[in-house]
């Protein structure tokens, strides 16, 4: 009886033992787990507080682009602006697409912007290539009216590359242009009127050594010329040539004026008289010596002159 009241006794003993090492070990577990949700709460405020500064970081962040999208796109449209009002269209044009890609929600305004500067450059395009084209007409027209038909020919084809709108016009003036390049060149000679004691000198004008005229006081012809290129125009009086050279274009009128030029020169020798009293006299021998006279002129002074010659 008394082994087995030892028995319990050890048992219980051992069953508390056992209890209170347990209800130590739980403590221990309770106090473990305290520590480590202080230790979570801890790490979630110090996440909080990370978390938090970094979002004020990227705000602060993202208003500073905003700010200073902002100010570049200020920046941009005053830019724009001045190229605009300084009639620099082209680059206030650009200005104005930058500011839009840095702005997109501003687009409709500055669409209207860019349309504007469109219907600007468009008109001074317009403008720039009726400048031009009445430029190449104008040069066609000077070049024709100088006998230059290839030169007139190339201008006209120019500025139906610049309109060709007007092809049917450029068309009828090149046409003409070929008609007149096979058409014969017209020489115009004339001579003035000129004093008596020289009108009857009568002299020959040669073209390319053959003659095409023989000039006289108050006179005037025409000559065809059929073959084209520089050639040479001369005269001969009492074996004093004078020569002028001119480039005969196909179509081209040309006027020469022919005149005489005199000189009176002492030849060294004298000549004897006895007149019906028996006296002598002896004077000095004077010859007139006379030189022809060729000059080209301009159209304008030409026809005058020509037409003047009845």
């Amino acid at each position: 009886m008394k082994k087995t009241v030892i028995t319990i006794l050890t048992l219980i003993f051992s069953i508390s033992f056992c209890m209170a090492q347990l209800n130590q070990e739980l403590e221990k577990q309770k106090q473990q787990e305290a520590k480590e949700q202080q230790a979570a709460e801890a790490l979630r405020r110090q996440q909080q507080q990370a978390a938090e500064i970094q979002r004020q970081q990227q705000q602060a962040t993202e208003a500073k682009r905003k700010n200073d999208l902002e100010l570049l796109y200020q920046q941009t449209i005053n830019t724009a602006e001045q190229n605009y009002n300084q009639q620099r269209y082209e680059q206030a044009k650009k200005d104005y697409i930058s500011a839009r890609e840095l702005k997109p929600d501003s687009a409709a305004s500055i669409n209207q912007k860019i349309a504007e500067i469109d219907g600007i450059l468009l008109k001074q395009m317009e403008e720039e290539r009726e400048l031009l084209f009445q430029n190449k007409i104008a040069s066609a027209k000077r070049n024709f009216d100088q006998q230059k038909y290839d030169q007139a020919i190339q201008d006209y084809e120019a500025a139906r590359e610049i309109d060709s709108r007007e092809a049917t016009y450029i068309n009828d003036k090149i046409a003409q242009i070929n008609k007149k390049m096979n058409e014969p060149a017209v020489l115009h000679i004339y001579r003035k009127r000129r004093p008596l004691d020289i009108a009857p000198k009568r002299y020959e004008v040669l073209l390319d050594n053959v003659v095409i005229a023989n000039t006289t006081n108050n006179w005037k012809t025409s000559v065809e010329v059929k073959t084209f290129g520089t050639k040479t125009i001369s005269a001969t009086i009492e074996g004093r040539k004078v020569e002028v050279r001119n480039s005969f274009q196909p179509g081209g009128v040309y006027y020469l004026r022919s005149d005489i030029n005199s000189k009176t020169i002492n030849t060294g020798r004298t000549k004897t008289r006895t007149d019906k009293n028996g006296k002598t006299t002896t004077t000095n021998v004077i010859e007139i010596q006379y030189t022809p006279i060729l000059q080209l002129v301009d159209i304008s002074l030409g026809e005058s002159e020509f037409e003047a010659i009845k």
